[in-house]
């Protein structure tokens, strides 16, 4: 039976005060000690040689100037405390304890990720290291008597700390700690540089954090300031994730229709953002909010630019948001723009939402010549076994009423033998079988 020791003195570590200290470096690129252990057997004279490499950190070195006689160290999370010497008389620490600390640090940093990896080098804030994570900690567990103390020490790094990749979260949580007043100052405080304001909304976390001030934010004043600031890049904002979240945080205040500056802007420039993945849904927003001839001049410009809205991949979101609305001349100017096109628009991929959306929210009477505008095109037999163009078939199917409901049956009837033979056809059998019951 192999008998392995497992205490480990301090001079066998290179902590020794005659035995140089000997550093490995270990596969992530952290300096080891190097540990040997061996192991005997009582029945054999063989014996084995193992080496374990421990971090550095896990043990201290000892003081350089000799300690009081009733000197006694404070309890230490640590397997060994900051002053080696005052361990005496336990000389020798099991291995075990060393590697259950080791654990339980593995899980005090997967717990406080945020923190793991910040150093003093890497922080863009001057507040210590430590008092970040004693108000994380704090914060974590309910704990806000803490708000008050910290808050010019936060106050005054606020625009360093909302940028900073690790300590982010622990000021979203002070954020939402601190009360009225100061959430204003704290907003009041990010607003008051152009530059770093520009360079907040830019960023992933920085954006986030000012979307839960501007959220919390009652007064107009502060954002219509943060919005003025901005007024020279609102376009180019407008067009990416980060920025465009800020807009829409603004946009859905209460109070934002005080302010005619920002929305006739976006109105002027619709069309740069129409088209763009993030900025439509900014004119969205501003198509719900304009009111007055604003209103009226921006709805007449984007039905006139329908078709070409409907076709591509982000414009086509605007053109279904204006159909589902349901304001009949806003309705009529879109489907006048949209005739003669219908069949062509049913078989891509983008518009042929933006035809289903016109067959669901339009008049019968609307909805009837939509359908015979189909029926009649050279090509409906490419429209029923299009990819695309099927689901307009079938949502033209479940809609259509009374004459034009028997026509697109009897095409259907009429040309079921060429349907049976192409990929979709089951769907329209199992829908023609339901009406034609």
């Amino acid at each position: 039976m192999h008998v392995l020791l497992l205490y480990v003195s301090h001079s066998e570590l290179g902590h020794g005060p005659h035995q140089p200290h000997s550093r490995r470096l270990g596969p992530a690129g952290n300096n080891f000690s190097g540990l040997s252990l061996s192991t005997s057997s009582p029945a054999s004279s063989s014996s084995c040689n193992c080496s374990f490499f421990l971090p550095d950190d896990l043990f201290l070195s000892p003081p350089s100037s000799p300690l009081p006689p009733n000197h006694h160290p404070s309890p230490s999370p640590h397997p060994f405390p900051a002053n080696a010497d005052s361990y005496h008389p336990r000389q020798f620490a099991p291995l075990s304890t060393a590697f259950a600390a080791i654990n339980a640090d593995s899980h005090h940093r997967r717990q406080f990720a945020p923190l793991r990896t910040a150093t003093s080098d890497s922080r863009l804030h001057r507040i210590p290291a430590q008092t970040i994570q004693f108000l994380n900690l704090s914060l974590l567990h309910g704990d806000y008597k803490y708000v008050a103390v910290f808050f010019p020490t936060v106050l005054n790094e606020v625009k360093n700390l909302i940028l900073d990749r690790h300590d982010f979260r622990v000021l979203e949580r002070f954020i939402n700690a601190c009360d009225e007043l100061q959430r204003a100052k704290l907003l009041a405080a990010v607003a008051a540089d152009t530059r770093t304001l520009l360079r907040i909304c830019c960023d992933k976390n920085g954006s986030a954090i000012l979307a839960t001030l501007i959220k919390y934010s009652r007064s107009w004043e502060q954002i219509s300031h943060i919005l003025r600031a901005l007024s020279p890049f609102i376009l180019d904002l407008a067009k990416g994730k980060t920025g465009s979240d800020i807009l829409k945080c603004c946009l859905n205040h209460p109070d934002f229709d005080r302010d005619k500056y920002i929305l006739r802007l976006i109105v002027k420039n619709w069309d740069q953002l129409a088209f763009d993945k993030y900025g439509v849904f900014i004119v969205k927003q501003v198509v719900d909010l304009t009111t007055g001839e604003d209103a009226w001049q921006l709805l007449s410009e984007i039905t006139q630019s329908a078709l070409e809205l409907a076709q591509h991949p982000s414009g086509n979101y605007l053109v279904q948001h204006l159909l589902e609305k349901r304001i009949w001349p806003l309705t009529s100017g879109i489907l006048q723009t949209l005739r003669g096109h219908f069949a062509n628009l049913s078989t891509q991929k983008y518009s042929s939402n933006v035809v289903e959306n016109c067959l669901k929210n339009t008049t019968s009477d609307e909805r009837e010549s939509i359908i015979r505008e189909l029926l009649w095109s050279p090509n409906i037999l490419d429209i029923f076994v299009d990819l695309y163009g099927n689901y307009v078939m079938q949502t033209a199917l479940s809609v259509a009423k009374g004459g034009v409901h028997k026509e697109l049956l009897d095409v259907l009837k009429k040309n079921l033998p060429t349907l049976t033979q192409q990929g979709y056809y089951r769907k329209f059998i199992r829908r023609f079988k339901k009406y034609r019951n």
